[in-house]
């Protein structure tokens, strides 16, 4: 497993300087498989968050977003949102909280979001050149485009409401920062214009890739 790790150093008002850094460092982000971001260690509310994400992503259609889906299959959005029952429950409220911010489900994804790596535009930026960006939190990698459906749920549910979402945390969904969103979605809209990729080909793409990353990592453990 050949691995680059990012810890250049770049001098930002030496826009010579800059300039030449950037681009070798774009050179290195579009060329490698896969790109991961290390968001910072676990806490008590990660393996929530994750398996939210996976089970909300793995229930969603695979169109979900693009232009023109809402006006093809306007249940699959808020406030009908069909695709959500098997995963409605990730979303109760359990007996005895009155103060909704301490939900499970709301802690795990308000920590997961609000991570000072989603909030960090220089890397981000970085970031989105690559094919698969993806990040790391704990042995978990989740990709970019997971997170980007997170928050495309996020922000139809606050807008619009849900039938299947507890109207009492609909106030309290937050998002990655627009910074953060607009990074990424410039880069991909970039790369559908040029090679026709589509949401659906970039989820089945980092799901081999993340399985192809663990085995490699499994196997290089075993050899040492």
């Amino acid at each position: 497993l050949r691995i680059w790790i990012d810890l250049l150093c770049i001098n930002r008002r030496d826009a010579r300087e800059e300039a030449e850094k950037r681009s070798h460092m774009a050179k290195a982000y579009r060329s490698a498989r896969m790109v991961v971001g290390w968001l910072g260690p676990k806490d008590d509310t990660s393996d929530l968050a994750i398996d939210i994400i996976r089970q909300w992503n793995a229930c969603m259609p695979a169109t979900f977003g693009e232009p023109g889906d809402r006006e093809v299959h306007p249940d699959d959005y808020a406030p009908v949102m069909q695709w959500m029952g098997p995963v409605a429950h990730l979303s109760d409220i359990p007996p005895g909280i009155t103060d909704p911010r301490d939900v499970p489900s709301y802690k795990a994804i308000s920590g997961f979001l609000d991570r000072p790596y989603f909030r960090n535009a220089w890397i981000l930026e970085d970031m989105a050149m690559a094919r698969f960006p993806a990040f790391l939190l704990g042995d978990d990698i989740i990709s970019w485009m997971e997170v980007l459906r997170l928050n495309r749920v996020n922000e139809d549910i606050k807008d619009n409401g849900a039938a299947m979402f507890p109207d009492e945390l609909r106030h309290l969904l937050e998002y990655m920062p627009l910074g953060s969103v607009h990074a990424f979605l410039q880069e991909f809209e970039m790369r559908q214009r040029q090679h026709g990729i589509t949401p659906a080909m970039l989820l089945a793409g980092t799901g081999s890739m993340k399985s192809s990353i663990k085995s490699s990592a499994a196997s290089t453990a075993g050899d040492t």
